[in-house]
């Protein structure tokens, strides 16, 4: 019998700019995908409560950056030696680890480090939650001078051909402001500042093709309109359904570029089953909408899409005793979408789940599948 992937990209993304998670949690997440059969895995290392990454030419953005927050287990950081460690345990189960470093937004944890980055410097605000309009100024020269030197390092320290560069969630308050960003929009010959955030994505993406990388961006890029062409290394990473349905999948498309298909209805896997904390009821999802209604799966198929992720953000305190609550049982969903194109229903799949639990809870995973209502055991319809 011929087993091969659904998707070539089948990647699981963990925040760990919310949250510090030890290496070994990490580890142990590692090797749930290898037995899952994903093959990348797409780690988020800075955030506005947290830069996790050590970047030996700015001691800062660790000694202070990593210790921003105030909350459990929201301080610590990755030494390059232990990252280095981490690459080589996911290569030999087949995984490649795709760092990601958020520009222009979630930023506020780099600008604490070095103020002198911002649009003012003034004290900067660390949000306990969501995200603020401090971001990276794009007038300054040095702005662009600091990144090309974290991405240098970052690209000599992974081997992934892919490097996530964030660009989502970034109001441009602060930049509408700012006499150097309005001054650089007006010398690029730019409409506005969500043009000038183009225009830097590009600088990066392009500075990531000359060190043979591609560089993948959140959806928000491409929701505006922009004069530049796109660089031929750009990959456009779908997200946010829930704001702008399939808009940034369609746009990708049309202009020829590669798609990662990963909406947060339903791949989301912070997504509880019942309302927590900032998750109001349309930010729920049950194993039905994770397995019937992923909004993803339709596209799949299309000659633009590269593949397909799952990510567990960690806002609102998901410490590590929480990780297992909201990835089980439905990253084993998630995965088997991403691998296989069956059509089992959802009874008889959680029902096979039920009988690996044997070899799954030896291994430290922790899930149960009776905190589901009947209703989601008993639907015939296939996705």
């Amino acid at each position: 019998m011929k087993d091969e992937p659904r998707c070539k990209y089948r990647s699981f993304m963990l925040d760990s700019g919310r949250q510090y998670q030890k290496i070994e949690t990490i580890k142990k997440y590692i090797d749930l995908m290898s037995l899952l059969k994903m093959n990348y895995f797409h780690w988020h290392l800075t955030e506005g409560l947290g830069w996790r990454i050590e970047i030996k030419r700015y001691p800062k953005l660790t000694s202070i950056g990593s210790n921003v927050a105030r909350g459990k287990e929201q301080q610590g950081y990755y030494s390059q030696a232990e990252v280095k460690e981490l690459i080589i345990y996911a290569k030999e189960r087949g995984i490649t680890i795709i760092p990601e470093i958020d520009i222009p937004g979630h930023s506020e944890a780099a600008l604490a480090s070095y103020p002198s980055l911002g649009c003012t410097e003034d004290s900067i605000i660390i949000p306990e939650n969501g995200f603020t309009d401090q971001l990276f100024c794009a007038g300054k020269d040095s702005t662009l001078f600091f990144l090309k030197n974290v991405f240098l390092e970052i690209c000599n320290l992974f081997p992934s051909q892919y490097i996530h560069i964030g660009g989502d969630e970034a109001p441009k308050g602060k930049w509408n402001k700012c006499s150097l960003c309005q001054s650089k929009i007006q010398a690029l010959g730019l409409k506005d500042s969500n043009q000038l955030q183009l225009w830097l994505m590009i600088q990066i993406a392009e500075y990531l093709k000359t060190q043979g990388k591609y560089a993948i961006c959140w959806e928000d890029v491409i929701h505006h309109d922009f004069t530049k062409e796109l660089p031929n290394n750009l990959i456009i990473h779908w997200w946010n359904w829930r704001g702008h349905k399939d808009e940034a999948f369609n746009k990708a498309c049309t202009l020829g570029i590669p798609v990662i298909c990963g909406t947060n209805y339903y791949t989301y896997l912070n997504f509880p089953d019942k309302p927590w904390k900032g998750y109001a009821q349309d930010r729920t999802s049950s194993v039905y909408d994770v397995y019937y209604r992923n909004e993803s799966l339709p596209r799949l198929s299309h000659k633009n899409t590269l593949g397909m992720s799952c990510s567990l953000w960690t806002d609102y305190g998901l410490t590590e005793d929480l990780l297992d609550q909201r990835l089980f049982p439905k990253i084993f969903i998630l995965a088997n979408q991403m691998w296989s194109n069956s059509t089992i229903t959802l009874n008889d799949f959680l029902t096979v789940l039920i009988k690996k639990k044997k070899f799954y809870s030896p291994l430290g995973y922790t899930y149960t599948i009776n905190r589901y209502s009947k209703s989601d055991f008993n639907k015939s319809t296939t996705p």
